[in-house]
């Protein structure tokens, strides 16, 4: 898992502040095999998508 923190804090000569956080969490999330097999009865071919989806995330997150 990856978490990235940034923080910016600028002051001006006259005192005007600037400050600017940002927060980025990876957290690859897999629901149980239990809950996916009832998704699959749900929606067949849900499995499928959400597997193809990912690598289609994967691949862009790596260009």
């Amino acid at each position: 898992m990856a978490n990235n923190r940034t923080r910016l804090n600028a002051k001006s000569n006259n005192g005007q502040e600037l400050d600017v956080q940002h927060q980025s969490t990876d957290t690859p999330i897999l629901p149980s095999a239990e809950y996916l097999a009832q998704m699959e009865k749900v929606s067949p071919g849900i499995i499928k998508w959400f597997m193809d989806e990912t690598s289609r995330e994967a691949a862009a997150r790596h260009t």
